[in-house]
C-alpha cells in the first residue's frame, strides 16, 4: 500500500516537451495540427491545453500570421461548442487577447473566454 502512494499521478512535461509529443514545433505546424487532427477521440481539455501551451510558445511569430490564427481559433471553437453562431467575433476576441499575453493570468482568461 505505500508503494501505491508514490506514485506519480500525471506525467510532466514542459510545454515544449508537450507539443513536441503532438509534434507541433512552430505556429504552422500548430495550425495544421487543428485542421487535420481535430476527432472525437482527443478530448476538449487536450485540444486546450495544445492551443494555449502553442501560442504562449509560438506567440511572437501570432502577429505575422492574422487569418492562420484566427483559422485556429474558429476550428477550435467549432469543436468545443459546435455551435457557429456569433464565431467570428468571439474568435477576433480570442486573438485581441492572444496578441494582448503579458502573464498567465491572461492564458487563463482566454482558457475561460474559450470555454464559456
Amino acid at each position: 500500500m505505500s508503494k501505491e502512494k508514490n506514485i506519480i499521478s500525471k506525467f510532466l512535461f514542459s510545454k515544449k516537451e508537450y507539443l513536441l509529443l503532438f509534434n507541433i514545433n512552430s505556429l504552422i505546424t500548430l495550425n495544421d495540427y487543428f485542421n487535420i487532427n481535430l476527432s472525437p477521440a482527443i478530448s476538449k481539455k487536450t485540444i486546450i491545453r495544445i492551443f494555449l501551451y502553442g501560442i504562449e510558445e509560438y506567440q511572437k511569430s501570432i502577429i505575422n500570421y492574422p487569418d492562420m490564427v484566427i483559422n485556429m481559433i474558429n476550428n477550435i471553437l467549432t469543436f468545443i461548442h459546435k455551435d457557429t453562431l456569433e464565431l467570428s467575433k468571439k474568435s477576433q476576441k480570442i486573438y485581441t487577447m492572444i496578441l494582448n499575453i503579458k502573464d498567465k493570468n491572461d492564458i487563463r482568461k482566454i482558457k475561460e473566454y474559450l470555454i464559456e
